[in-house]
């Protein structure tokens, strides 16, 4: 018979014990306030995510282009544009990086370090190299011993001669009009380093007018470049 008193029914497990109802209005209370704080965590998750998504999204929009290693540059080499490009990255103030507008006034200066394709330039990479003339394009040569002066460096404006090559009839490629030899061909040092070899070799970079060029690289190629130091 149900009990009239208003109390809980109870059941019993067979062993004498009271097994209290799956449900008890006394524990109601204590329900809500447990779903109240589920509902204002979540609330307070949501919104942390949200204001996480507005920060990368604000990040992404303050990207800007700096420069970046392209290709492998050994320490002291001239820099190229190929060297060289352009990434928008959003780096933390403190790392240096160098802008992607100071590209072409990076053309033509040593590498201070060895450069890795992918890693972000850094001003502390760049070598102290000489102001190279405007319009001026750097090519490579190789010389052997006899053909540089003692303690060339980089910085050093030189007059170069085209040797003629074995068996060939010595030709001055910067003959002036009228027939008139110019004078050797003016250039300053980019860049000068040893060539790991036991002849003594040493690579140097040189810029040139644009017009010359092309028979400097050639002949520095091959080896038949003679460089002469002017003095100050």
């Amino acid at each position: 018979m149900a009990s009239l008193t208003g109390t809980t029914p109870t059941t019993s497990n067979g062993q004498g014990r009271k097994i209290a109802p799956a449900f008890s209005p006394a524990r109601a209370p204590r329900l809500a306030v447990r779903n109240r704080a589920r509902v204002a965590g979540g609330a307070i998750l949501l919104c942390l995510s949200a204001l996480v998504g507005m920060g990368l999204f604000a990040d992404v929009g303050n990207r800007r282009p700096v420069l970046a290693v392209a290709r492998p540059v050994a320490a002291g080499q001239t820099l190229a544009a190929a060297d060289l490009k352009v990434v928008r990255v959003s780096a933390d103030p403190g790392v240096r990086t160098v802008p992607a507008s100071d590209l072409s006034r990076l053309i033509g200066q040593p590498a201070g370090v060895a450069l890795a394709p992918g890693a972000l330039l850094a001003p502390a990479q760049l070598g102290s190299g000489p102001a190279l003339p405007p319009g001026s394009m750097v090519v490579g040569a190789v010389l052997k011993p006899g053909q540089f002066p003692l303690g060339l460096r980089a910085g050093d404006t030189v007059r170069l001669v085209l040797l003629p090559a074995a068996g060939a009839v010595a030709a001055d490629p910067a003959t002036e009009q009228g027939g008139k030899a110019s004078s050797a061909i003016r250039a300053t040092v980019a860049a000068f380093e040893k060539v790991p070899d036991s002849a003594g070799t040493m690579a140097v970079s040189l810029a040139v007018v644009p017009e010359m060029a092309p028979a400097v690289a050639a002949a520095g190629a091959q080896g038949y470049l003679s460089v002469m130091r002017e003095l100050p």
